[in-house]
């Protein structure tokens, strides 16, 4: 159990950290096209859509978030049985 605790608080905490590195990569690489935003706006609806986007980063990055958690916790696996 406390193997699986272990696994679920790296996996997590890998997840949030990539999330959050991949958020700035993307707002550092941005450039916004004002000139087509400005023609646009003449055609823009007036209602607000809300809707969910998935995209296979996330998925890519929660496989990456549980490859890391995987090594991170075999290896502490293999430091306890060497300290013992």
């Amino acid at each position: 159990m406390k193997k699986l605790i272990i696994y679920l608080l790296t996996f997590a905490v890998a997840f949030v950290v990539l999330q959050v590195l991949c958020g700035l990569f993307l707002t550092l690489v941005y450039t916004p096209d004002i000139s087509s935003a400005w023609y646009m706006q003449a055609t823009a609806p007036s209602t607000t859509i809300f809707g969910i986007s998935v995209s296979i980063s996330s998925f890519i990055i929660a496989m990456i978030s549980a490859a890391i958690a995987f090594l991170l916790t075999s290896q502490f696996q293999i430091t306890k049985k060497g300290a013992q």
